[in-house]
């Protein structure tokens, strides 16, 4: 993992230095896991986080990279003003969906995200706080640009969608969480003995 200019903050909990605080202009997470060169297909993301402003887009997380040319991967993000949660799907470079979710945020709030990809039946969900706010099935399957997964970065060199708020609690799984697990780790915010699903726990961290 490297972090990009954010800096320590309190959690959720109020407990010191364990979470990230970023700047909206150009602070953000890199895993350095690659879903695509690591092989995986069925996967988990995870994140958890405060916004702090609505007045321009809040990515969630990207799997895109800086490419603006061929574009593969799966973006999560908050649209300014609304609020509302945006996935968005390419695939060399077309977006096979790009939908509003249906959740909205509003800032000074708690929210984690989970956004899971069933390779056998092409099937996202996302689930906000432990709950399933949405799910699609897609005709095209997910593909990434050999890139890391990125938090609070758009990608593709833009520079107003970066988060701006607290950050905490990244984890990527190389199979699909369950709704129970889901839940689960909602409930065990901050805890060691969250599920890892079998060890399928590709990155992890409690800052």
């Amino acid at each position: 993992m490297t972090i990009i200019g954010a800096t320590a903050t309190d959690d959720k909990n109020s407990v010191a230095n364990q979470a990230l605080s970023l700047d909206g202009i150009n602070d953000y997470i890199d895993s350095e896991v690659n879903l695509q060169s690591s092989g995986e297909s069925s996967c988990a993301i995870r994140i958890g986080g405060i916004i702090d402003s609505l007045s321009h887009r809040n990515t969630v997380f990207t799997t895109v990279g800086a490419s603006t040319s061929n574009r593969n991967g799966v973006h999560l993000a908050v649209f300014e003003n609304t609020g509302d949660v945006y996935l968005t799907q390419y695939r060399s470079n077309s977006a096979v969906i790009n939908v509003n979710t249906g959740f909205t945020c509003s800032i000074d709030t708690y929210y984690e995200f989970v956004l899971t990809y069933d390779a056998s039946t092409n099937t996202f969900k996302l689930y906000v706080n432990g709950e399933l706010e949405y799910s699609t099935t897609v005709g095209t399957a997910w593909s990434s640009s050999n890139e890391n997964i990125w938090f609070g970065n758009y990608g593709q060199n833009t520079t107003n969608r970066f988060w701006e708020g607290m950050m905490d609690e990244p984890r990527t799984y190389n199979t699909v969480l369950s709704a129970s697990e889901v839940a689960t780790l909602y409930i065990l915010y901050d805890q060691e003995d969250a599920p890892t699903q079998n060890n399928a726990l590709l990155f992890g961290t409690n800052f």
